[in-house]
């Protein structure tokens, strides 16, 4: 399993907050990487909603579309994969 971005961030400022100064460096580092891949998922979650959403057919609908992607997701990741290829 690939390690959230998130994930990352939050180890990270912990151990800066802890007085580690090269998690300080790393985060410096790191950050517009995490930012972008905050930027993907975002427009992965708008896109998802938006796919759901057309054709309408009420919310029971849309809740199903969404359900049925994440198992067709699911199925096309490779085991291991990362990020962007979850993405």
């Amino acid at each position: 399993m690939t390690p959230d971005p998130n994930d990352a961030l939050a180890v990270l400022v912990r151990r800066a907050q802890a007085g580690d100064a090269r998690a300080l460096a790393e985060l410096r580092e790191s950050l517009p990487d995490l930012v972008r891949w905050a930027e993907l998922e975002d427009l992965e979650r708008r896109a998802r909603e938006a796919w759901a959403a057309c054709g309408a057919g009420g919310s029971t609908r849309r809740r199903d579309r969404l359900r049925a992607l994440e198992k067709a997701a699911a199925r096309l990741a490779r085991p291991g994969a990362g990020p962007l290829e979850r993405l």
